[in-house]
């Protein structure tokens, strides 16, 4: 017998739930940039993004998958968060 148990807790569901909410992003909270010879990593993951701990990008996943929404979509697509299964994400 498998059994699946969900380990997300309320305060995650509330920051998915915001993130899929939100405004639908047009850039990815992070670019490169070259700082003399050196490629530098610029930009700020956004609060509940961060806030989601470790595992973030399966929660994210976890979430478009059963319940998409054109800002998750979006925020999925521009940050490469596809993981190693490639999602079909709408508007591709």
């Amino acid at each position: 017998m498998v059994g699946r148990l969900e380990l997300a807790t309320p305060e995650q569901r509330a920051l998915l739930k915001q993130l899929a909410q939100a405004p639908v992003p047009a850039k990815p909270w992070a670019y490169y940039e070259m700082n003399g010879n050196r490629t530098v990593m610029r930009g700020a993951m956004p609060a509940p993004c961060r806030d989601l701990g470790r595992f973030r990008n399966a929660l994210v996943l976890d979430e478009y998958q059963a319940r998409p929404s054109p800002s998750l979509g979006a925020f999925i697509r521009l940050n490469r968060l596809e993981g190693s299964r490639r999602l079909i994400l709408a508007g591709e």
